[in-house]
């Protein structure tokens, strides 16, 4: 209920002011730190000295994201949910002869708020501001 109230607040706000709301549908992706998901990796790929194709460390997710702004005398709001994943996998044969595949995703769910401020002169301008994500990384270890 607070979300819906602060919501409002900020869209009668930008009304009273004659500002500008937008929203954004694209592509984005971010730099994370996953230690113990490479710690495993690495000691994935150690202990099976038959692997074909090793499996890749994780470091960088990609995925689409949604945000919905609105700028107002010199400042601004926004707000933005990312969906961001990566896939890596080994392979190989095994000392019984069986083809082995292993499979990992991790997967993060982030809501973003960001506020600042703009200076505008003629038709370039210069912003600064503050951005916080909230969410939760996921690991899947399916069965291939």
């Amino acid at each position: 209920m607070r979300r819906i109230s602060l919501f409002c607040l900020l869209l009668c706000i930008a009304f009273q002011s004659y500002s500008q709301v937008y929203f954004t549908y694209g592509y984005g992706g971010s730099f994370t730190n996953a230690k113990g998901l490479n710690q495993f990796v690495e000691n994935y790929n150690a202990r099976r000295t038959w692997l074909n194709t090793e499996m890749k460390p994780f470091s960088y997710l990609d995925g689409i994201s949604v945000s919905l702004g609105l700028g107002f005398g010199g400042g601004w709001v926004d707000m933005e949910y990312a969906l961001r994943a990566r896939k890596r996998f080994a392979d190989g044969i095994d000392a019984a002869g069986d083809d082995v595949t292993r499979q990992v995703k991790l997967r993060q769910n982030v809501f973003a708020i960001s506020t600042g401020g703009m200076f505008v002169e003629g038709s370039g301008g210069v912003a600064f501001g503050l951005r916080t994500e909230f969410g939760n990384q996921k690991n899947k270890y399916p069965v291939v």
